[in-house]
């Protein structure tokens, strides 16, 4: 996570602020106490000497690609000192056949980590957010709610978990984690 303080900021965030352009995307959001996170994702062909590995080797992020950015948020991320920016590459997780058990529950990338090809990870670890709580407010039992939310869940994670997976071998990054 890279931290910056806000009053640095180009621009204000409250909550999120995502932007995608040609084959990339970032986003930045306020995180409280004059503090920043942005993130800043690029689909492209993993070099075949990389494939597997958890950083690339280059960790400088591409002129090229920034320059698709907004200016708001290209300058946000040009202005943090390349010490402060930590590079990994993104990979996905096979689907897991559940999601609860007793009365556990395991919500956003613990559940269905996948790469940053389809843009779907924060917002679908939110959605696994709202839908729960909602079905803990309409169902009669917590293990109702629990039961009822994997079911439903399940089929929609997997399927952006299989989208994710064709995108990426695309790009190359096709290392398959074991699933837990």
């Amino acid at each position: 996570m890279l931290l910056i303080s806000v009053d640095e900021l180009i621009f204000e965030a409250v909550i999120v602020i995502f932007m995608r352009a040609h084959g990339i995307y970032a986003n930045a959001f306020n995180i409280g106490q004059n503090r920043c996170h942005w993130g800043f994702f690029t689909e492209c062909e993993q070099p075949e000497d990389e494939k597997g590995l958890h950083a690339p080797k280059n960790t400088l992020l591409p002129p090229e690609e920034l320059a698709k950015l907004p200016d708001t948020i290209r300058q946000t991320i040009e202005m943090t000192p390349q010490e402060n920016i930590v590079c990994r590459y993104s990979y996905d997780i096979n689907p897991m056949q559940h999601i609860v058990a007793d009365r556990v529950i395991i919500l956003g990338d613990a559940a269905h980590a996948k790469s940053p090809s389809r843009a779907q990870g924060m917002s679908s670890g939110l959605e696994d957010a709202v839908i729960f709580t909602n079905y803990l407010t309409s169902s009669t039992t917590i293990d109702e709610a629990l039961a009822i939310f994997e079911q439903e869940r399940l089929p929609i994670i997997h399927e952006l978990q299989r989208t994710s997976r064709e995108m990426s071998q695309k790009t190359g990054r096709t290392k398959k984690l074991q699933t837990v």
